[in-house]
Parts: C-alpha cells; structure tokens; sequence
C-alpha cells in the first residue's frame, strides 16, 4: 500500500490532538473554537436550513408526517424515472 506523508501527518495530529482531551470530543471541539478564534481569521456561521418536510409542514398542518414522507419518496421515484 502506498503511503502518503501529508495524510500521515494529518492523522498523527488528530490522533495526538485527541489523546491531548482523552478523546472527549466536546472538549475537542471547544479546543477547535478557541484556535479558530485565536486565529483572527473570519469565520461564517450560517443558520441551519429547514428540511423541505418541515416548510410542507408548515404550510399544511392537516398532513401527517409519514404522509409527507410517502409523497417525497414518490416524487424521488418519479424523479428518477426520468434520469
């Protein structure tokens, strides 16, 4: 198998990274945060999007889920009927 140096490099940092935080991956990610803050560099936080399910619900509150589940799926079907 070939070895690549970049990617070797880049699992021996997550692996020592994680062993730093006894792999708790809540303390990671506030490790992450800090040195993206600590950066200085400009970060995007977008807002979550909402599912197409979730807007259909909105717009029609009669319809069950499973219901909108069933029309998607159809609609996917269709969809892929044509490709």
């Amino acid at each position: 198998m070939l070895t690549n140096d970049i990617l070797d490099e880049i699992h021996k940092f997550r692996e020592d990274h994680a062993k730093a935080f006894n792999y708790d991956v809540a303390a990671m990610f506030v490790d992450w945060r800090n040195r993206q803050t600590a950066s200085g560099r400009k970060a995007v936080t977008l807002p979550p999007k909402k599912s197409n399910q979730t807007r259909a619900l909105h717009q029609d509150s009669e319809m069950h889920p499973t219901e909108l589940e069933d029309e998607e799926e159809e609609k996917i079907v269709q969809r892929n009927a044509f490709a």
